[in-house]
């Protein structure tokens, strides 16, 4: 999401450089941030400024988070022409990190956004974010608890997003259930992917970032197979299941490749 169309005063500015990263966001002419050059380069980079650099790692930064930018949008667009009107409607996201999904639907249209997570500066960002650009994004400090396989309290969302959170999680059916539990009308899933013909979760490693006890412990990278994925939502009342195509836009094959997203519908 482009900030500078909302004129950000010099002090919000400074304040986005503390706490933005994961997401794509252009804060400035001379700064961005975005997850995606540590995803393809392993950089451990979330957020540049251009003066403080070399040109070439500049364009670098800026090239691979203006994909990630462009999938973030192509998501969207494709969610709303799928759903219709978002007049009227709520959407939740079950991990919305700084909320750049939440303001991104506000602006084409829906009544209430909501966002749950673990971490409480993403309440911060949310109300920095609230006062540049004039919207009214809800963020609950809540996260996704595999003992009890629900966020506490949470509402139900007629369109409910679970982006890049599934892959990092012990409990995935029991999460796609809750998942399933939530929405009235439509699910928007972003997660790894095994493309094989069986029903099978794969878990590549265990306590890569949370230091969760046996069995919550594998949150490195978990897959699940495709067929596995649609029996469990054909199961929790979903009729129409798409995926959205690959674009040569989008961050780039070698990193896309282990993730599907995927929209389902209850029709």
């Amino acid at each position: 999401m482009d900030l500078r169309k909302f004129n950000p005063s010099a002090k919000q500015v400074e304040q986005c450089k503390k706490y933005l990263r994961y997401q794509p966001w252009i804060i400035s002419d001379d700064c961005r941030t975005g997850a995606a050059d540590h995803w393809i380069n392993l950089s451990g980079i979330f957020i540049m400024e251009r003066h403080h650099v070399e040109a070439a790692d500049w364009i670098r930064f800026a090239e691979v988070n203006e994909r990630m930018r462009t999938m973030y949008i192509s998501w969207i667009n494709s969610i709303c022409d799928l759903v219709g009107s978002l007049k009227d409607l709520t959407v939740i996201d079950t991990a919305s990190n700084e909320g750049q999904f939440l303001y991104q639907f506000l602006q084409r249209g829906a009544k209430r956004c909501i966002g749950y997570d673990l971490n409480p500066e993403f309440g911060i960002a949310n109300n920095l974010l609230n006062n540049i650009t004039g919207m009214n994004t809800e963020f609950i400090n809540q996260p996704y608890d595999m003992i009890t396989h629900k966020i506490s309290g949470a509402e139900r969302g007629d369109l409910v997003i679970s982006s890049a959170i599934m892959c990092h999680l012990s409990d995935p059916l029991y999460y796609l259930a809750f998942l399933g539990s939530i929405t009235k009308k439509a699910l928007f899933l972003f997660t790894a992917v095994d493309n094989a013909p069986v029903l099978r979760i794969t878990y590549q490693g265990a306590r890569k970032y949370y230091n969760n006890a046996f069995p919550i412990c594998f949150d490195d990278l978990t897959f699940v197979s495709r067929i596995l994925i649609d029996f469990g939502l054909k199961e929790l009342g979903f009729t129409r299941i798409i995926e959205l195509p690959y674009q040569e836009d989008w961050v780039h094959r070698v990193w896309y490749d282990n993730f599907q997203a995927i929209v389902a519908l209850r029709e």
